[in-house]
Parts: C-alpha cells; sequence; structure tokens
C-alpha cells in the first residue's frame, strides 16, 4: 500500500477503533501481514477447533497455511476430505459452533457497521452467533465512511469479484454489474447480507485490522 495511503487509513482507525470498542467488538491495527498472522494465530491455543470461510484476505496472510497445521481441529480441512454432500452439510453446520471462526469482512464502515454478504450462511453462522470467539481479519481497504456504502461496496465490489475470480454463473460474472432484481438461485451468489451493529459479550468479536490492501 502506498505509504500516503496508508496514512491517511490510518488517521481513520484513530476514529474506528474507538467506536468499534463502543459496541463491545475488539480492535488491533497490524502495519504487515506478518505481524497479523503471527497476532491472529497467537490468540487461538492449540487444540482448538477452527473455521474459516473462503477468505482471501487469510490467504494473503498466511493464516489458512499455517491452520493446517495439527494442532487445530480445522473444519475447512474435514469439509474438503469428506466424501457426500451431505456429510460437507452436517460438518459446516457443526463449524458454525467452532471455538474460533476466522474470516474477513466485506466493509467497514467508519460508523461502526461491519457487512459481510453470503450464499449459504454457513460462514456468517459463525459470526452471528455460534463461535465462541469470532477473529475477523480486514485490510485497510474495506474501510468506507458510512452504512449505505459498506453495503454498496459489499455487493457491488466485493461479491462481484467474487463471482468473477470463481467463474460462476451468476449475471453479475459476465458483466461486472450488479443484477439484484433479475438474479435468482441457482445463479445468484448473493444470499444473506449480515449487519453486525454490536456485539453482546464483550472479547467475543476482534477485528485486526492490517495496513494492506487486502482480499477483495
Amino acid at each position: 500500500m502506498n505509504p500516503s495511503v496508508r496514512e491517511y487509513y490510518e488517521k481513520q482507525l484513530e476514529k474506528l477503533i474507538p467506536e468499534l470498542k463502543r459496541r463491545n467488538i475488539g480492535a488491533i491495527y497490524c502495519k504487515t501481514v506478518d505481524d497479523a498472522r503471527n497476532t491472529v494465530m497467537g490468540m487461538i491455543p492449540p487444540g482448538s477447533s477452527v473455521n474459516t470461510g473462503g477468505s482471501v484476505t487469510l490467504k494473503e496472510c498466511g493464516i489458512t497455511d499455517t491452520l493446517t497445521d495439527n494442532v487445530y481441529k480445522y473444519f475447512s480441512d474435514e469439509v474438503k476430505a469428506a466424501s457426500t454432500e451431505e456429510e460437507r452439510y452436517n460438518l459446516r453446520r457443526q463449524a458454525t459452533t467452532a471455538d474460533y471462526c476466522l474470516g474477513s469482512i466485506n466493509a467497514v464502515a467508519l460508523t461502526g457497521e461491519l457487512v459481510n454478504i453470503d450464499g449459504g450462511g454457513s460462514r456468517i453462522g459463525g459470526y452471528v452467533y455460534g463461535a465462541a470467539n469470532v477473529i475477523l481479519v480486514a485490510g485497510l481497504n474495506k474501510i468506507v465512511p458510512n452504512l449505505e456504502e459498506a453495503l454498496k461496496r459489499a455487493r457491488h465490489y466485493a461479491a462481484i469479484n467474487v463471482a468473477v475470480r470463481g467463474g460462476y454463473t451468476a449475471p453479475c460474472a459476465s458483466d461486472g454489474v450488479c443484477h439484484d432484481g433479475e438474479c435468482y438461485p441457482p445463479d445468484r451468489l448473493c444470499g444473506k447480507t449480515l449487519i453486525i451493529e454490536k456485539e453482546s459479550r464483550p472479547g467475543r468479536i476482534t477485528v485486526v485490522f492490517v495496513g494492506e490492501d487486502l482480499g477483495l
């Protein structure tokens, strides 16, 4: 990330981090992906059950590769190894109640809201309530001025990029434009939108900001 751009976002964090903490959402700032990876892994005790979605940010930080170590019960590995769709479905359900749910955020509003769009909900199910602890890693590029811009970024940028990168058949994958009112299953990717406005259990959710341009 350009140093002047990073400095701009760091000034935004001076307002955003206290606002998140006011909403019972912890927040940490790490300047590099190495610092972020070490910070996140230091928060997860050996032997914990861990779930992650298909987060580009976690991959870019090297977190998903580290989780394949046998010291964790890593649900993502178990889902990949499952031989039937029924097994995968049941494992995903179990994963929503993991000790630690790791992921990223489609957008973070300076007003304090965290926004994610998911297809089926197995990823955000853990964020909402199921997981005992939630750690969300986000590059500074995810920060936007308000909730309206956060929703716009999630739907008109992040979701479209997922469709394009994954080679999906959703209409937006072909032209890069959201066709919300004309997009239906089975092609539709945007199934459930989550807005986290506060956390009832202080310490349960932590956002780890990274001083880089990461993810979608």
